[in-house]
């Protein structure tokens, strides 16, 4: 598992888009949020690069479970 997730400024626009109800990706946008979740992260910083754009940094903790990703009403 990672310690640390990245977001590119495309990446959080896309999870933008994909945060609608109505977007046909939607359940996608609510996995992320799940495993966000499940690994407690947490936004240390937020770095502003002339190249890149806006990156935000998650530091993830390594305490999930893999019952914790499934969709809700879902079991293993």
């Amino acid at each position: 598992d990672p310690d640390v997730i990245l977001l590119d400024q495309p990446m959080q626009a896309y999870f933008a888009e994909l945060a609608d109800v109505t977007h046909p990706d939607h359940d996608f946008y609510r996995g992320f949020q799940r495993f966000m979740a499940a690994h407690n992260a947490t936004l240390l910083g937020v770095i502003e690069d002339a190249t890149y754009g806006r990156i935000a940094v998650y530091q993830l903790e390594d305490r999930v479970t893999p019952s914790e990703l499934l969709p809700e009403g879902t079991t293993p």
